[in-house]
């Protein structure tokens, strides 16, 4: 049986001869395929593009008659459609981004067994979650600006990360702030981080925060001596959101900087926030502001595209089935 993940790269600006193309990297297979008609896009190249490999073990039909996507070839997949937006960005200079389509992923059954596993089950596991952000401004008082007069480095660190239009970027330059923050390397980092957030209002926990520092390592380093493996965009984009906050909170309300205490001050409150790693949001009575939604697939992995393609090619098995939570 094969898995396939389906996504949709946009080059900007329009790149010419690279409609038709397929590449090789290991076990998986990425390569162009042709979709239907779809609204036109302005200065930028849309791509719909599948990444195939083998499912080494046959996924299980659970109680439900559900079937949970293999986490590890997906993100095999997953690495290698990167690779391959990477790939073409260096070759013509261009920007790219990368959405998943939909069916996002597919089985392609080879043999009887696998026909006859899928026969069993009702469909694909599969929820829908979402990126709820704000746009508002921060009011400028004199306080404020009194209380930044000791970080300037701090604030140029997050002006860069405001600046920087990917996850992964966004994410280095998050892991430089918090060290300069805390003068701590991020191996010793994550206690005192974790009790300076659990000390706020945004329900961070201990947990949350070690599972950002853990991709620090591969998100900087080159040389592979520190790192088993190398961090990739998609590891980081489900919790950019809660790291743009906790940045905020630090910068603003940490009383002693560039020192590991975890000492708080009352500087900044956000009119808009999370108050916990879900979808939740609150907001101030009064506050002025617009919310900001981001569809996902379901692992967090890619935005969702709306340009999708009109018909599944008819031996790929992409039943879904709607899971709550």
């Amino acid at each position: 049986m094969k898995l396939v993940r389906v996504a949709m790269f946009y080059l900007t600006p329009a790149q010419e001869g690279w409609t038709s193309w397929r590449f090789n990297f290991g076990p998986v297979t990425v390569e162009t395929m042709p979709f239907g008609k779809a609204p036109r896009v302005d200065k930028a190249q849309r791509l719909l593009v599948v990444a195939q490999t083998v499912v080494t073990t046959l996924p299980v039909v659970d109680g439900d008659g559900l079937v949970d996507v293999p986490e590890s070839e997906r993100r095999e997949c997953e690495h290698a459609l990167e690779v391959s937006a990477n790939v073409i960005s260096v070759l013509t200079k261009a920007s790219r981004r990368i959405t998943s389509a939909w069916p996002p992923v597919a089985f392609v059954p080879e043999s009887d067994d696998d026909r006859s596993l899928l026969a069993t089950a009702r469909g694909i596991r599969y929820r829908h979650r979402s990126y709820v952000g704000t746009n508002s401004q921060i009011e400028l008082t004199p306080e404020l600006l009194r209380a930044l007069v000791d970080r300037f480095d701090g604030l140029s660190s997050v002006a860069t990360f405001f600046s920087t239009d990917t996850a992964l970027g966004r994410y280095r330059e998050a892991a430089r702030f918090f060290e300069m923050a805390f003068a701590l390397s991020t191996t010793d980092l994550d206690k005192k981080l974790s009790q300076f957030l659990l000390s706020g209002p945004f329900g961070y926990t201990r947990a949350e925060v070690k599972s950002w520092l853990l991709h620090r390592h591969g998100a900087v380093h080159g040389d592979g001596k520190k790192i088993a493996s190398f961090t990739w965009e998609s590891d980081v984009r489900p919790f950019i959101q809660r790291i743009e906050q906790a940045i905020l909170d630090v910068l603003f309300n940490k009383t002693v900087w560039h020192n590991n205490s975890q000492e708080r001050r009352n500087v900044w409150s956000p009119a808009f926030g999370t108050p916990s790693a879900g979808t939740d949001l609150f907001a101030a009575r009064g506050a002025a502001g617009a919310l900001e939604f981001q569809l996902l697939d379901t692992w967090g992995t890619f935005p969702m595209d709306l340009s999708s393609l009109d018909t599944a090619p008819a031996d790929w098995w992409c039943e879904f089935v709607q899971s709550p939570g």
